[in-house]
């Protein structure tokens, strides 16, 4: 996916949180999105969205591979004198060695998604009673979850 439609689409469903929640097209009518400020003006929130009470966010990306406490690992794992990031960083060098020849960068090649499903996430999502879901697109760690022309942290 382009960079540019990937954040044309993010920021649509974005806008629905601020929209009417009319919908003024028919079911038949589709949407077609262009990389412009018009084409995000022009779009209309439907109304199933309006109305879904739950919907589920996943967070996953490189952080994910060391999987020890939470998405915030890429940042506190540097933090050897934060009293928050002291255990990251302890954990990290007891785990994985000093950032110093273990950084947060050389997570990104075991960050394969081998066993993701996408078909068996959206079932459990949908039994968990969720309207709508999506992954985060990029955390604060800088990692595009998409390919982009941007940054080749993706």
């Amino acid at each position: 996916m382009k960079t540019q439609s990937a954040i044309i689409i993010l920021l649509a469903g974005s806008l629905c949180c601020n929209r009417s929640g009319r919908d003024a097209r028919t079911e038949s009518e589709t949407f077609t999105y262009e990389p412009t400020w018009e084409s995000l003006r022009a779009y209309e929130c439907p109304e199933w969205f309006q109305d879904a009470k739950f919907g589920i966010y996943t967070h996953w990306g490189p952080y994910s591979v060391p999987a020890w406490e939470n998405e915030w690992y890429p940042r506190l794992m540097y933090s050897k004198n934060d009293e928050r990031g002291k255990e990251f960083y302890q954990h990290h060098r007891e785990k994985w060695g000093d950032v110093s020849e273990f950084g947060y960068k050389d997570f990104i090649p075991h960050f394969t998604a081998e066993k993701f499903n996408a078909e068996e996430w959206a079932d459990l999502f949908m039994r968990a009673g969720a309207r709508f879901a999506g992954p985060v697109a990029q955390h604060h760690d800088g990692f595009a979850m998409w390919d982009s022309d941007l940054t080749k942290w993706d």
